[in-house]
């Protein structure tokens, strides 16, 4: 029986790492959508200012805490949480972040209200790809913060994540011989994660069996990881996945990438429309339609969706030269230079974005 005990500390240690303190205060859902706008502008400026501060204070553990109990018969033993509020480490959470905006931003798609609760939703696009973060908010006396977040690429609340962890890892009964081979697996991943060694966690993932190997954050972390090794061993792992969960919602994120190698444009399109609803609308979309359009040579209508992209944000590089490319190509040149210079008025411009574009249309330049 103690080992147990230790093994459910351990594994809690080796999910998370921070320690919280359990607060007093009044507590409630009734957050007003100016405060929810207020907490949303500065989560934004932090994490687009690669300072994640603001990210690793917004969660409110005790209801965390509460909304993971809801959902894991597990995390109801005192053992379990104890170790897991020890160690659970939103400041990294905040830096994986900043890691995937990379030549992005993460920007705030809309406040909403529903069920008398309030909400902000994000958009992560980057280096990283695309992504949404759809926080719950919570008032802790006059503070503002969330209890939960729904991940679009997991499709589902981080609260449903960690506990479908924890009843993966740590079986029901009172002994589970294979707890601590359960750690050791959560502690290499993440480890290999902190590396970014995607080879080595590809085949630790591989190795192993039962239901942890279908566990939706591990298949996450799988499909990211064959994303950097190979496109058929990518393409093969979305395929999977959306065999296993065939009704999710995050489906139409992850197969985004599977229909544009496959050259799929009306599945990409289609997948797009879905992402969009799912979202409450999101007029950035509109960069990728235009990225599908150009896949099928349908230059007038990428041009017509790269400019919708262009108005909402012009600060998106990548959106910015394929809105100039589709001009160029029509020989509107006037038009393309006037892109580039709407461009370089915005707090995100990158001249290499600009330099790339002249040097693969030479006549820019002399226009």
């Amino acid at each position: 029986m103690k080992n147990t005990i230790m093994s459910k500390k351990i594994i809690a240690l080796a999910l998370f790492t921070l320690s919280t303190t359990a607060w007093s205060f009044a507590q409630s859902y009734a957050v007003s959508v100016d405060e929810a706008k207020k907490l949303a502008e500065k989560l934004e400026t932090s994490i687009n200012s690669n300072n994640p501060a603001v990210f690793s204070t917004i969660i409110y553990m005790p209801e965390l805490m509460k909304r993971i109990s809801s959902k894991s018969e597990i995390s109801k033993d005192p053992a379990v949480m104890a170790g897991f509020q020890q160690g659970f480490n939103l400041n990294q959470m905040g830096a994986q972040i900043i890691n995937s905006i990379a030549n992005g931003s993460y920007s705030l798609v809309r406040t909403y209200q529903k069920n008398n609760e309030t909400h902000v939703l994000f958009r992560m696009f980057g280096d990283g790809g695309l992504n949404y973060h759809d926080f719950l908010l919570y008032k802790v006396k006059d503070t503002v913060k969330a209890a939960d977040i729904y991940i679009y690429l997991t499709g589902e609340e981080l609260s449903a994540t960690l506990a479908a962890l924890l009843n993966d890892i740590i079986s029901k009964s009172s002994i589970d011989p294979q707890a601590q081979e359960k750690v050791n697996f959560i502690t290499q991943l993440r480890t290999l994660q902190q590396k970014g060694a995607y080879t080595e966690i590809k085949k630790l993932v591989e190795s192993q069996t039962g239901e942890i190997k279908k566990n939706k954050a591990i298949q996450t972390i799988y499909i990211q990881a064959c994303q950097h090794v190979d496109t058929d061993n990518y393409i093969s792992a979305i395929e999977s996945f959306a065999k296993i969960y065939p009704n999710e919602s995050n489906i139409y994120l992850l197969m985004l990438d599977a229909y544009y190698i496959k050259k799929e444009m009306e599945k990409g399109i289609n997948a797009i429309n879905k992402l969009d609803s799912l979202t409450g609308g999101d007029p950035f979309l509109n960069y990728y339609k235009g990225v599908f359009y150009m896949l099928a040579e349908k230059v007038d209508d990428a041009n017509v969706a790269f400019e919708k992209a262009f108005q909402y944000d012009p600060s998106n590089g990548l959106n910015m030269q394929q809105l100039v490319v589709t001009y160029a190509g029509k020989g509107n040149y006037d038009k393309a230079n006037a892109v580039i210079e709407q461009y370089r008025k915005t707090g995100k411009f990158k001249q290499a974005y600009v330099d790339e574009l002249y040097e693969a249309i030479p006549d820019l330049k002399k226009r």
